[in-house]
Protein backbone atom coordinates (compact mmCIF):
# COMPACT_ATOMS: atom_id res chain seq x y z
CA UNK A 1 0.00 0.00 0.00
CA UNK A 2 2.47 2.51 0.72
CA UNK A 3 5.03 1.69 -2.07
CA UNK A 4 1.66 2.17 -5.00
CA UNK A 5 1.87 5.79 -2.78
CA UNK A 6 5.39 6.48 -3.33
CA UNK A 7 6.13 5.11 -6.96
CA UNK A 8 4.59 8.00 -8.38
CA UNK A 9 6.73 10.29 -6.35
CA UNK A 10 9.77 8.66 -7.46
CA UNK A 11 8.88 8.81 -10.79
CA UNK A 12 8.49 12.60 -10.45
CA UNK A 13 12.19 13.09 -8.87
CA UNK A 14 13.66 10.61 -11.48
CA UNK A 15 12.26 12.93 -14.39
CA UNK A 16 13.32 16.13 -12.59
CA UNK A 17 16.84 14.54 -11.97
CA UNK A 18 17.01 14.31 -15.81
CA UNK A 19 15.81 17.47 -16.77
CA UNK A 20 18.30 18.90 -14.46
CA UNK A 21 21.11 16.62 -16.43
CA UNK A 22 19.32 17.96 -19.68
CA UNK A 23 20.25 21.61 -18.54
CA UNK A 24 23.73 20.75 -17.71
CA UNK A 25 24.48 19.86 -21.12
CA UNK A 26 22.41 22.81 -22.65
CA UNK A 27 24.48 25.35 -20.96
CA UNK A 28 27.79 23.65 -21.49
CA UNK A 29 26.66 23.38 -25.53
CA UNK A 30 25.42 27.01 -25.28
CA UNK A 31 28.97 28.14 -23.47
CA UNK A 32 31.30 25.83 -25.85
CA UNK A 33 29.45 28.02 -29.05
CA UNK A 34 29.99 31.37 -27.44
CA UNK A 35 33.50 30.35 -26.64
CA UNK A 36 33.78 29.59 -30.04
CA UNK A 37 32.23 33.07 -31.54
CA UNK A 38 34.77 34.96 -29.31
CA UNK A 39 37.58 33.32 -30.16
CA UNK A 40 36.83 32.38 -34.15
CA UNK A 41 37.53 29.11 -33.24
CA UNK A 42 36.04 26.13 -35.70
CA UNK A 43 33.24 24.01 -35.00
CA UNK A 44 34.32 21.14 -33.14
CA UNK A 45 34.17 17.54 -34.41
CA UNK A 46 32.19 16.00 -31.37
CA UNK A 47 29.09 18.49 -30.99
CA UNK A 48 26.05 17.21 -29.97
CA UNK A 49 23.59 17.43 -32.08
CA UNK A 50 21.09 16.47 -30.18
CA UNK A 51 20.90 20.08 -28.72
CA UNK A 52 20.29 22.91 -30.92
CA UNK A 53 21.61 25.79 -30.64
CA UNK A 54 20.13 29.40 -32.38
CA UNK A 55 21.87 32.06 -33.20
CA UNK A 56 20.82 35.83 -33.30
CA UNK A 57 22.47 39.03 -34.44
CA UNK A 58 21.43 41.35 -31.66
CA UNK A 59 23.77 44.31 -33.12
CA UNK A 60 27.30 44.77 -34.34
CA UNK A 61 29.89 42.13 -33.14
CA UNK A 62 26.46 41.17 -30.29
CA UNK A 63 25.09 37.53 -30.72
CA UNK A 64 22.59 35.90 -28.69
CA UNK A 65 22.71 32.22 -28.82
CA UNK A 66 19.63 30.10 -27.78
CA UNK A 67 18.39 26.86 -26.96
CA UNK A 68 14.65 26.06 -26.58
CA UNK A 69 13.50 22.63 -25.97
CA UNK A 70 10.82 20.50 -23.81
CA UNK A 71 12.66 18.97 -20.62
CA UNK A 72 11.69 15.27 -19.82
CA UNK A 73 9.20 16.05 -17.24
CA UNK A 74 6.84 18.15 -19.99
CA UNK A 75 8.18 21.51 -19.25
CA UNK A 76 9.12 23.77 -21.84
CA UNK A 77 12.76 25.40 -21.01
CA UNK A 78 15.16 27.89 -23.16
CA UNK A 79 18.08 29.40 -22.34
CA UNK A 80 20.48 32.13 -24.13
CA UNK A 81 23.81 33.79 -23.73
CA UNK A 82 25.17 36.58 -25.10
CA UNK A 83 28.55 36.83 -26.77
CA UNK A 84 31.09 40.25 -27.98
CA UNK A 85 33.45 39.59 -29.99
Amino acid sequence: MVSASILPILIVIYQERLTIQEEAKVLNRLEEETQRYMTNSPKSVFINNDISVTTEEVRQGLMRFCSKWVGVNGREYEYCLLALK
